[in-house]
C-alpha cells in the first residue's frame, strides 16, 4: 500500500490539481460507463431468464432483487479495481487538441485567417397555402385558424 500511495503522489507531482482532478474524473467515468453498460446487459439477461426459477419453487421476485443487487455489488467493486488499476498504470500526455477545443480555435480554425469557411445548410420554411390544411392539425382551413393572425 505504501508503494502505491508513493507512485500516486509521484503522478500528482507531475499535473497540476486541476489536471490530476480531470485524469481522476475521465477515468472514473470511462470505467462507470463500460461496467454500467455491462450491467444493463446482464440486469435485461437475468429478467429473461429469471421466470424458470418459478419451477424451482422459488419467487421469481424476490430472486430478481436479491440477484440484481448482487450484480449491482459486483459491478461497484469492479469500478473501483478497475478505477485504482487504470490510475495506477495509466501515463498522462498533454493534449493540446483538447486545449484548442476547449478555447474554440479547432472548431473553425481557418474562421479568423481569411480562409473560406463551410456554408450552412439552408433551413427551407415551410410554405403554407391559405386553403391548405392547417399545420396545428384542428381539421380546419388554414385561413380559418392559425393564418387568421396574418
Amino acid at each position: 500500500m505504501a508503494k502505491v500511495k508513493e507512485r500516486y503522489d509521484e503522478k500528482e507531482e507531475l499535473l497540476t490539481d486541476e489536471q490530476m482532478r480531470e485524469f481522476e474524473k475521465v477515468i472514473v467515468l470511462r470505467s462507470v460507463d463500460s461496467k454500467w453498460m455491462d450491467h444493463i446487459d446482464q440486469m435485461d439477461q437475468l429478467r429473461q431468464g429469471i421466470h424458470l426459477r418459478a419451477y424451482g419453487q422459488i419467487d421469481p421476485l424476490r430472486e430478481y432483487q436479491h440477484e440484481g443487487f448482487a450484480m449491482f455489488e459486483n459491478m461497484i467493486l469492479s469500478i473501483e479495481d478497475d478505477v485504482a488499476k487504470y490510475i495506477m498504470k495509466a501515463e498522462i500526455r498533454s493534449n493540446l487538441e483538447r486545449q484548442e477545443v476547449a478555447k474554440g480555435h479547432a472548431v473553425n480554425p481557418k474562421e479568423g485567417e481569411g480562409g473560406k469557411v463551410k456554408k450552412k445548410p439552408v433551413v427551407k420554411t415551410m410554405d403554407v397555402g391559405r386553403n391548405d390544411p392547417c399545420i396545428c392539425g384542428s381539421g380546419k382551413k388554414y385561413k380559418n385558424c392559425c393564418g387568421k393572425a396574418e
